[in-house]
């Protein structure tokens, strides 16, 4: 009876702990980048537990190379890509784009490249895909 007692407790202990014990599908689950057009430089954050996070993280990455930054894109439990292309101008131009729910990381993140690279492509041309992050449950 004593062991037996002994063995609740220690279970009712882990499964209380397993509670409060943040998983890795909890946290970490955005991602974003930042772009400027002037310059083509761009920053980028993933795995960060919100969207202003991640947001500000991408922005300073970028604005160590440019003043113009701003966000392009972020993206929850997914994937986000960034295609730069030719300068026209005074503007590089680029494209981007997200893709969740294809049942992969790595799906997800060859929608977000080819959805990318289409978007530039019909602003300007020679693009390439510069930066992707994936972040959270996939």
């Amino acid at each position: 009876m004593k062991n037996s007692f002994v063995l609740s407790m220690v279970a009712g202990i882990c499964a209380v702990s397993a509670l409060s014990v943040p998983t890795l599908a909890q946290a970490g689950e955005y991602g974003a980048i930042a772009y400027s057009e002037g310059t083509g430089a761009y920053g980028w954050a993933t795995d960060y537990d919100t969207r202003d996070i991640a947001e500000s993280v991408a922005l300073r990455r970028c604005g160590e190379h440019a003043q113009d930054c701003y966000v392009a894109i972020w993206v929850h439990n997914g994937c986000a890509a960034l295609a730069r292309g030719s300068r026209v101008g005074n503007v590089v131009h680029a494209g981007w784009a997200w893709a969740t729910g294809q049942g992969s990381e790595s799906a997800n993140r060859g929608v977000a490249e080819r959805q990318a690279l289409t978007f530039c492509s019909q602003r300007t041309t020679n693009c390439t895909v510069t930066a992707t992050v994936c972040s959270g449950r996939q």
